[in-house]
């Protein structure tokens, strides 16, 4: 994977920090120390970052309409199972699209 060298010194999504000086890795591959920890910080960061901001939109709904939410879920459990497997493909592509449209798709 070729990278860019630039000036600043801005983390990437990916969570690897631009113009940091690669240091030679033991097995003859490149890689920047720096960015181990970076990338490992900015994994788990993201990760509950995500995880939290999951539990608080799945929260809205009941916490707001408790009703509404047991007969949506009611609807839903007598779905085919075909249906809900469409439904949670789309979920994950709109996710992952969404995904790589704020990330930048780098």
């Amino acid at each position: 994977m070729s990278s860019t060298r630039t000036a600043s010194s801005s983390v990437t999504w990916s969570g690897r920090k631009q113009g940091a000086e690669p240091i030679p890795a033991q097995d003859g591959g490149r890689v920047e120390e720096s960015d181990k920890a970076v990338a490992r910080n900015m994994d788990w960061n993201d990760l509950l970052t995500g995880l939290a901001l999951y539990l608080v939109l799945e929260g809205l709904l009941p916490f707001l309409s408790p009703e509404g939410w047991r007969r949506s879920m009611s609807v839903i459990a007598e779905l085919p199972v075909r249906q809900l497997r469409i439904f949670g493909l789309a979920s994950m592509l709109a996710g992952l699209a969404l995904l790589v449209f704020v990330r930048g798709g780098t």
